[in-house]
């Protein structure tokens, strides 16, 4: 993702946001390509936006499996801890 029209061309998506004094508008492009101009209010752009993303994920890259559950660590007491300790001291 980028912010620039110039390297928008060579993104996923990208965006050129509006500067001070600028309307509000918002070129966006998609693979390279000009998909669209966002108009609106800073949140109205930013939820565009963020739906625009959820999209490009959800339709080119596959939903990952579950990852397993994590391995708990074995239980060891602290004395049999301090005895090793002391096992290899010696």
């Amino acid at each position: 993702m980028v912010n620039g029209p110039g390297k928008s061309k060579a993104a996923n998506i990208g965006i050129s946001l509006p500067g001070t004094g600028e309307a509000p508008s918002c070129p966006v492009y998609v693979d390279g390509v000009k998909y669209a101009s966002f108009k609106g209010t800073p949140e109205e752009l930013a939820a565009q936006f963020e739906a625009l993303i959820e999209e490009y994920v959800a339709t080119r890259y596959p939903p990952r499996p579950p990852l397993a559950p994590p391995t708990p660590w074995p239980s060891v007491a602290p004395s049999a801890v301090l005895a090793r300790a002391a096992a290899l001291a010696a």
